[in-house]
């Protein structure tokens, strides 16, 4: 029987962009609502890696080509990060 048990739920939340500066400009004013202290960015390098690092727990490396219509090496690297 779970009567006497605490349970608590964690829970973590990955921006993924495509782009840097979407994470920047848009994602990082819906951070002072959320509660949760576990909230990472997943996107390729640019110019606002430094302030997306200010702004989120952590950020990954997303290597995307965007020049090609379907990038699969993406597509892998993104299948094994959200896994």
């Amino acid at each position: 029987m779970l009567t006497n048990l605490a349970l608590k739920m964690v829970v973590m939340i990955t921006y993924l962009s495509h782009w840097d500066w979407i994470l920047y400009k848009s994602r990082k004013e819906l951070l002072a609502y959320l509660s949760s202290q576990d909230i990472h960015a997943m996107c390729p390098d640019g110019d606002h890696l430094v302030s997306l690092n200010k702004v989120y727990k952590s950020t990954t490396n997303w290597d995307v080509e965007r020049d090609k219509l379907l990038d699969l090496k993406a597509i892998r690297i993104l299948r094994k990060n959200i896994k």
